[in-house]
C-alpha cells in the first residue's frame, strides 16, 4: 500500500472518529474503507476512545486517541519522557517506531533530558539544533538511528510535543 493511501486512511479515520458520529457507524465506515484499501488485511478498533489499526500482513500498528500507550516492544534503551502519548506507530517488519507525546515539561527540559539520558544507554548524539524554540536532535546506536523533534504544543498551554522516530539506518 502506498504511503499516501495510508495517510489518507489515517486522516479519514481520525476525522470520522472525532466528528461525533455514532461509534458503530464511524467504526464500520472507516473499517470498510481501510479493508477495501488493504484487501482486508487490516483490523480496525475504535474502542476506548482510541483508534487502533493493525495491518495483519506487515504487523504494523497505529494508535491514536486519548488513551494511547507506548508500543509494547519500544526499545528499552530509548528514554521515554513523562507525558500523554498522542499517537504511536510500530512497524513489526523492520522494528521501527514513531511516537508523539505531549508533556508538561518545557522544550528546554525535554531537550536536556534526552541529551543526558541517551548517552547513558549507549546512544551517540549526532545532531542538536534549536530553531525559534523548537529543538531537533539526532542520535545513533549500532545500526539504528533516532530522530527527535521537540516543539511547544501551543503558546498558551505551557505544554510541549515530542516526536520520536527510531529505525534502522538506511544503507
Amino acid at each position: 500500500m502506498k504511503p499516501s493511501t495510508i495517510s489518507m486512511l489515517l486522516v479519514t479515520a481520525s476525522v470520522l472518529a472525532l466528528a461525533g458520529c455514532g461509534q458503530q457507524i464511524a467504526e464500520k465506515a472507516v473499517e470498510s474503507a481501510v479493508n477495501n484499501a488493504t484487501n482486508g488485511q487490516t483490523n480496525l478498533d475504535l474502542s476506548g476512545g482510541n483508534m487502533n489499526i493493525k495491518d495483519s500482513k506487515t504487523g504494523t500498528s497505529y494508535q491514536a486517541g486519548g488513551n494511547v500507550s507506548w508500543p509494547a516492544n519500544f526499545p528499552a534503551d530509548v528514554y521515554k519522557v513523562e507525558g500523554n502519548v498522542l499517537s504511536a506507530v510500530a512497524n513489526a517488519k523492520d522494528n521501527s517506531y514513531w511516537v508523539m507525546v505531549e508533556t508538561p515539561k518545557s522544550v528546554e527540559d525535554v531537550s536536556a533530558a534526552y541529551q543526558a539520558e541517551l548517552p547513558k544507554n549507549g546512544w551517540t548524539m549526532t545532531t542538536t539544533a534549536n530553531f525559534g524554540g523548537t529543538g531537533t536532535m539526532g542520535a545513533e546506536k549500532g545500526d539504528r538511528t533516532l530522530g527527535i523533534l521537540i516543539a511547544p504544543a501551543s503558546e498558551e498551554g505551557g505544554k510541549t510535543t515530542l516526536t520520536l522516530s527510531e529505525s534502522k539506518k538506511q544503507e
